[in-house]
This record gives C-alpha cells, structure tokens and sequence, in this order.
C-alpha cells in the first residue's frame, strides 16, 4: 500500500482518543449564503469569466442574492 505512515498514525491516535476515525464537524462561522446560492455564483462566473465583477453582482442581485467581492473570489 501507498498510505504514508503518519496517516495511518493519525487515524489510529484519532481512534483511540475519540473511539472513531470519524473527522468531526469543526465549530466556525456558518455561512450567509446557501450551497444553492453557492452552486450560482460559480455557475455565473464560469459562464462568462471575462465579464467585470460589477456586471456579475449585478445579475446576482436581481437574482436575489447578494455577494461581497471576497466571496465570489472563493466561489471560482
């Protein structure tokens, strides 16, 4: 097998602290939008990549969802 070794070390120490190798959800801020807004804003930005990001905001606000530059940077 071709597993490194310290994955292997990080599920069995993960197994014997919580009893399940399992990754937990980890606490952070939940997200404003939905994955459905999400699944949009890509599909708009890889339509027409070339389109300014005023012009993109633009339909996503008449599309009722409202989007800051940073997260339609992350969306790409």
């Amino acid at each position: 097998m071709e597993i490194p070794k310290s994955t292997i070390t990080g599920c069995v120490n993960r197994y014997n602290k919580t009893g399940t190798v399992v990754i937990v959800k980890r606490s952070g801020r939940p997200l404003k939008s939905s994955e459905r807004d999400q699944r949009t804003v890509v599909r708009n930005f890889r339509e027409k990549p070339f389109v300014s990001f005023v012009k993109h905001t633009t339909k996503l606000k008449d599309a009722g969802i409202n989007t800051s530059q940073t997260s339609s940077i992350h969306a790409r």
